[in-house]
């Protein structure tokens, strides 16, 4: 899968990260979630013992807006890392995508890739057999060159060869 290009290996880096920053803020969120009911919760109790008690009702409404103050404030840092979150969930599944597509090229390189070796040892039997051809040819050229040069120097055989001839003649030629 070519992991070890520098873009790709980079790329998986990434989309690791993400991933692993993708869980810490749903971890986060989970935790601000209940930590939010649990201040409602104390904020509910807190508007109960305030109803209930008629002399320290300044306090505890001051509580209990205190409370309802940071539980505003923690539901709009619930709402901006749920954003972050569908950010990264939107980059993780780009990535992903883009991953994919990288894999199609690969499988398609890999099929190209066995098509031309495919085609090039062909190609490579074919030279072997043609090398062997011209081989034979002039192993072949090299003898009758030889025993040329053997009847030529040799006045004995160049009869032979001459008788031969004579014997051999084709019929079409009148000398």
């Amino acid at each position: 899968m070519n992991v070890g290009a520098l873009g790709t290996r980079r790329m998986l880096l990434n989309a690791r990260s993400t991933v692993t920053h993708y869980k810490q803020l749903r971890e986060t969120i989970a935790r601000l979630e209940a930590e939010a009911a649990r201040k409602e919760s104390a904020l509910r109790e807190a508007l109960l013992q305030a109803r209930s008690a008629a002399e320290g009702g300044d306090a505890a409404t001051a509580r209990a807006s205190e409370l309802a103050e940071q539980l505003r404030a923690e539901r709009e840092r619930s709402a901006g890392l749920q954003l972050a979150l569908d950010e990264q969930a939107e980059c993780t599944l780009a990535e992903a995508a883009r991953g994919e597509s990288w894999r199609e090229h690969a499988l398609a390189f890999a099929h190209d890739l066995e098509a031309v070796q495919e085609r090039q040892h062909a190609l490579a039997e074919a030279q072997r057999s043609i090398a062997e051809e011209s081989h034979r040819s002039i192993q072949s050229l090299l003898r009758r060159q030889n025993d040329y040069y053997q009847r030529a120097h040799n006045p004995s055989k160049l009869l032979g060869t001459f008788a031969d001839y004579e014997r051999h003649r084709p019929q079409s030629y009148d000398f």
